[in-house]
């Protein structure tokens, strides 16, 4: 079988009047020009690891300590420098 075009509009628009408003791509890794392929869709669209909010995946035999926890998302996000009056 040949692959087939998915028809993201006609999806969107599907979904749209099912009373979908939004997805969420939570892939850590999201391929390059996902976000711009997605975009024709009416609904919000948040693309991880593209967009603000990051995601970070845990390995159970390698879970970090909870001090290396924090410094990876001390890494990712810092904390603004306090104000001095």
């Amino acid at each position: 079988m040949p692959p087939v075009r998915l028809d993201l509009e006609r999806a969107g628009r599907r979904a749209a009047a099912l009373g979908f408003t939004g997805f969420t791509n939570a892939d850590p890794h999201p391929a390059s020009g996902l976000t711009q392929m997605l975009s024709v869709l009416p609904q919000r669209l948040l693309v991880m690891g593209a967009d603000e909010p990051v995601k970070l995946m845990f390995d159970d035999p390698t879970l970090p300590t909870p001090a290396q926890h924090a410094r990876t998302i001390g890494e990712i996000r810092p904390l603004p420098s306090p104000c001095t009056v």
